[in-house]
């Protein structure tokens, strides 16, 4: 998928669309990964856009599990009404795929993450983690000079998790 959003208003839409498939609700880790999958945005801008929409009332948080939760306001579902059919279909396609391999690993008790964050022009971070039933099996973050760098790894990492996984434990051990 190659579409680059640029519209505050469109970043804002996708957003609420990602929250809407999540059920009407998502943390933002989750949010985060799902947004960042397609690299609709960098980081900065999503959480800018985040941000605003809490300020404007489309989303409310609640704390859950010692975690803040971003749920859709009534405001946030009517705008999600009439803004929603303004998403690409390819895009609101990718979107419920993302989302449901997402539910389906979470029922497992598998999550793997692999984040690409810009930092500066020259500065670039991946941040890889792999959680089962609850437990935080790897976090690594690794800074990197190159964007091109730090999404491959992140595109590799999670193409075999497990793999990458029993490779650092063997070359630690």
């Amino acid at each position: 998928m190659a579409y680059k959003f640029t519209e505050s208003g469109e970043i804002k839409t996708i957003i609420l669309y990602i929250i809407k498939t999540l059920g009407g609700s998502g943390d933002i880790s989750t949010v985060t990964d799902i947004f960042m999958e397609y690299e609709f945005v960098d980081y900065f801008t999503m959480i800018l856009a985040l941000g605003e929409l809490r300020e404007a009332g489309l989303l409310d948080v609640y704390r859950e599990d010692n975690c803040d939760k971003y749920i859709l306001s009534d405001i946030g579902k009517e705008a999600m009404e009439g803004f929603e059919k303004n998403i690409p279909l390819s895009v609101r396609g990718s979107i419920h795929d993302t989302v449901k391999n997402y539910k389906m690993r979470l029922e497992k008790g598998q999550v793997v993450t692999a984040k690409y964050i810009k930092h500066s022009e020259f500065d670039h971070e991946a941040v890889l983690s792999i959680n089962e039933g609850g437990v935080s099996l790897l976090e690594l973050s690794l800074c990197l000079g190159s964007a091109g760098d730090a999404k491959k790894i992140c595109k590799n990492f999670k193409k075999d998790p497990q793999r990458i996984y029993e490779m650092i434990i063997n070359g630690l051990l």
